[in-house]
């Protein structure tokens, strides 16, 4: 596999190998007609192309890894869609078109697993098969790792960094159980008991632990292999589900015993393993340890240093602060004053405001009477006037009187 986004998950399938994919091609019939969903790169396609001349369709999510699908030629279609946005209207021309389904290593990456295939089984005609690859969380690479509190997501794998939903058997069967799906058939995957996971929790797992772990034959199996197929007669169909996926003795491939019988007897060198891991990180830890205490050395005296400085710049900015206090209580009580002031200023612009008024109704005043002496001026004029005219006729007439007096 590679790690760019379009080929992420680019696999060579072989009809013989012991893949997921292989397994699933494996149960397919010549010249069908296949939905290939979660079809990434496209090798899916080539392989049924190749050893089963079936014709394919192709869902996907990456549209990068659609495009290279789509190259490949192996398909008849490829659409670029999201699964998890999967509604009854959609792709209605697929409705009771396919002999199978297959679902490889899709429905971990979906948040409604349930609800996706519940739509995806109308796309199957009336005998078709659903082919899913499922991953087991319940490994023992993920087990082990809980044990000593590691729970980490990885690029691939089991924990695939993409992973939102996580089965064991029993949900699976759980899941299959309400859909009306019954499994056909069912084969398991090997993974190492490692796997993807990037840390090694064995040493630090007593031998009784381990022995639990490598006894369950589900610690070994990566994927579910299932061939699915709708029935009516959902009677006893959680506990057929459950027998169908439940690995043992009897129908465990050889493989898986093989690798479980191998580390059930390497169990007796556990003791002297653990103890020689366990010194080795001791030692390690130790020297850890000494590191780590140069460093705390190191740390404490840089630390001394920049407390002096800190203690020097506390007091510096302890007399910032104060001179900020003082200049700020001055403005505070120049601020008292500015008010006080405003206060008598506007006591001051209402006086004279008052005053305005009363100088305004003053003049209005001033002007009434200043008519009233002019009118008394104008009579008191006309008056002389007439008093004048008066004294000179009078004075006209004294004077003709005289006159005539003396001519006399």
């Amino acid at each position: 596999m590679t790690n760019s986004i379009g080929t992420k998950y680019h696999q060579e399938i072989d009809i013989n190998g012991l893949g997921p994919l292989s397994i699933a091609l494996r149960h397919i019939n010549e010249n069908t007609i296949v939905l290939d969903v979660g079809c990434a790169c496209g090798d899916m396609g080539i392989a049924l192309k190749k050893y089963k001349n079936a014709q394919i369709y192709g869902l996907e999510f990456n549209p990068e890894s659609v495009k290279l699908a789509q190259k490949t030629k192996a398909y008849e279609e490829v659409h670029q869609f999201n699964l998890d946005t999967l509604s009854e209207n959609d792709f209605s021309q697929y409705k009771e078109k396919f002999d199978y389904i297959i679902c490889g290593d899709v429905l971990e990456h979906l948040r409604f697993p349930q609800d996706t295939l519940r739509i995806l089984k109308t796309y199957l005609k009336e005998n078709g098969s659903i082919i899913a690859s499922i991953p087991n969380i319940a490994h023992m690479s993920i087990k082990a790792n809980l044990l000593v509190n590691d729970f980490t997501y990885t690029p691939v794998g089991l924990l695939d960094e993409t992973h939102i939903h996580l089965f064991t058997y029993k949900s699976i069967a759980a899941m299959l159980n309400n859909l009306g799906l019954k499994i056909e058939k069912c084969e398991w995957t090997l993974q190492s008991k490692q796997a993807w996971q990037p840390n090694n929790p064995y040493p630090y797992l007593s031998k009784n632990i381990q022995q639990f772990l490598f006894n369950d034959w589900h610690s070994f199996v990566c994927q579910y292999v299932v061939v699915l197929n709708q029935t009516q007669d959902e009677t006893g169909l959680l506990k057929h589900n459950i027998q169908k996926l439940n690995i043992n003795e009897e129908n465990a491939p050889e493989n898986i015993k093989t690798y479980r019988n191998q580390l059930l007897q390497e169990l007796g060198e556990v003791d002297k393993i653990q103890n020689n891991q366990m010194q080795a990180d001791i030692a390690l830890k130790n020297k850890i340890i000494e590191e780590q205490e140069h460093s705390l050395k190191m740390a404490i005296k840089t630390n001394t240093e920049i407390t002096q400085l800190l203690s020097t710049q506390k007091q510096e900015i302890e007399v910032l602060k104060n001179e900020i206090n003082e200049k700020q209580n001055k403005m505070l009580e120049n601020y008292k004053e500015i008010n006080n002031l405003q206060k008598v200023l506007s006591e001051h612009e209402k006086k004279i405001l008052s005053q305005t008024l009363e100088n305004q109704n003053l003049q209005q005043d001033i002007q009434k009477q200043s008519k009233k002496i002019e009118k008394l001026k104008n009579k008191i004029h006309r008056k002389k006037r007439k008093y004048q005219i008066i004294i000179l006729s009078l004075c006209i007439i004294y004077l003709l009187m005289f006159i005539s007096i003396l001519v006399r």
